[in-house]
């Protein structure tokens, strides 16, 4: 079964004469603008109608040997890639002096967008049109990597920048017009066969008789150029088939005028999982481990635990009494920082109530009745790619309350695990001001000591291990009144 996604772009090409002006080329004196500290947030690529430049942190640089070449009244796909040295965000955001006043006009900025932690070394991607009466010849353009959020305007005088980067190209307009073709492309994924298919809808060619694709993986498998004649317009071809996952094909569409020549990027749209919905939620049982990308899922409705923001996956147990239950999230390969909550219900359809709220990293409860268990699972940023749920189940110990408590006398030793132990609820008595976490277990014990002797108590734990000492001969009186003692 393909699943199919529409990516909607329109191709150009030069279709009509150009007529070359003899233009001066004059040493243009732009506003001068820097980060003090790139850091940790500074520009690592920018790609552009030709350009496409790494380049490291030095606050600002002078690129303009580097230029891009367009034609006014075509659209150019933008990209840029910023370095991040934790799990900040990071704004693009390019001027282009098209009248070329040497002024980076308001009318001339384009936000082409943000990006947080991990993400930023993808890419920011965008899209700038040239405007039609974009003046010939060659200008500048000034591209800006910033921490937080997008600069006030391109120049130091607009206000300073601590954290980021500014990167100056040249880019030359070329004379004249060009009357694009309007095709549709669509890519077309097949989720069980995990590749995709690309297609044109070839809608108008406009005044040229044909095209050309100029195809390249980047596996580098040699692929043949596809060439489209008038004869086909209306109609929608195959431009490529059977493209793996994971592998990115570019275009070059090549019309009759080769200076309007354009590229195009085409990869798979993600499959969205089964559990994407709390219907399709993975079954987990006792011992089960399950590794996913958040990027099968799509964005949660507001009032979850990351407030929309984020992509969430489900997963559902069904637990027996008695057991205690561990969900852990591994944080050191995989999502470092994954929020999830627990809900009980009859079954996915029905209403369903919070058991656990968001809780970050690992959740242990104690289940004390069988009952439906729903878990929603979320990257607390949007840069955590991947999860890795992980389910383990104990039988508890005997004494795992005050009514099984285990008799012991007098010189005796006893060891056990809390491990599986029932945790602290509201109704179990506690010593001090303040209940324990009703995450914290216990194991209970009771002993019955004779008249006028004195009792001496000492505990060991592998880990931090306290002692709570309660006197009354029956639980239930003990759970209202404890009388503590410290020792």
């Amino acid at each position: 079964m393909k699943n199919l996604f529409t990516n909607v772009t329109k191709a150009f090409f030069a279709l009509a004469t150009i007529s070359l002006l003899s233009i001066t080329i004059v040493s243009a004196q732009y506003c001068a603008f820097s980060g003090s500290d790139p850091s940790d947030d500074h520009i690592t690529n920018v790609t552009f109608a030709g350009i496409d430049n790494t380049s490291g942190a030095t606050g600002y640089s002078d690129f303009t040997s580097i230029s891009a070449t367009v034609s006014p009244g075509l659209s150019y796909d933008i990209s840029g890639k910023l370095g991040n040295g934790g799990t900040w965000t990071e704004t693009l955001t390019v001027y282009i002096d098209w009248d070329q006043n040497n002024v980076f006009d308001a009318s001339e900025r384009y936000n082409i967008g943000s990006c947080t932690s991990g993400a930023c070394a993808t890419g920011i991607t965008g899209s700038i049109e040239v405007p039609l009466n974009a003046v010939p010849g060659e200008t500048r353009m000034r591209v800006i990597g910033k921490f937080s959020s997008a600069p006030v305007g391109p120049c130091s005088s607009d206000g300073g920048m601590t954290y980021g980067e500014v990167e100056d190209y040249t880019v030359n307009v070329l004379s004249g017009e060009c009357t694009p073709p309007n095709f549709t492309y669509t890519v077309i994924n097949d989720c069980e066969a995990e590749n995709y298919d690309v297609s044109a809808l070839l809608s108008d060619f406009g005044t040229s008789s044909f095209i050309t694709v100029y195809l390249t993986r980047s596996d580098a498998v040699p692929v043949n150029p596809v060439t489209l004649i008038f004869a086909l317009q209306g109609q929608t071809v195959n431009i490529i088939n059977d493209v793996p996952f994971g592998v990115t094909i570019s275009a070059t569409i090549s019309g009759a005028n080769p200076l309007c020549n354009l590229t195009r990027n085409f990869q798979q749209k993600y499959c969205l999982a089964a559990n994407d919905d709390i219907c399709g939620a993975i079954i987990l049982a006792c011992g089960d481990t399950v590794t996913q990308a958040y990027t099968s899922g799509t964005p949660s409705p507001e009032g979850d635990c990351a407030d929309g923001v984020t992509n969430d996956l489900w997963y559902t147990f069904t637990a027996v009494e008695g057991l205690f239950y561990q969900v852990s999230f591994d944080g050191t390969t995989y999502n470092e920082s994954s929020t999830a909550e627990v809900l009980v219900g009859d079954d996915c359809t029905g209403t369903l109530i919070q058991e656990i709220d968001c809780t970050e990293g690992i959740l242990s409860f104690y289940i004390d009745s069988a009952a439906t268990y729903f878990i929603r699972a979320q990257p607390t940023t949007s840069a955590k790619e991947t999860i890795r749920i992980s389910v383990n189940c104990y039988g508890g110990p005997d004494n795992g309350d005050c009514v099984s408590a285990t008799e012991i006398d007098c010189a005796g030793t006893y060891t056990g695990a809390t491990t599986a132990a029932p945790q602290h609820d509201a109704d179990q008595p506690f010593c001090g001001s303040t209940a324990p976490s009703i995450f914290n277990t216990g194991v209970w014990f009771t002993y019955e000591p004779e008249e006028n002797i004195n009792m001496s108590f000492s505990l060991t734990g592998t880990y931090n291990t306290s002692l709570f000492l309660y006197t009354n001969s029956l639980c239930w009186w003990c759970y209202k009144y404890p009388e503590c003692f410290s020792f």
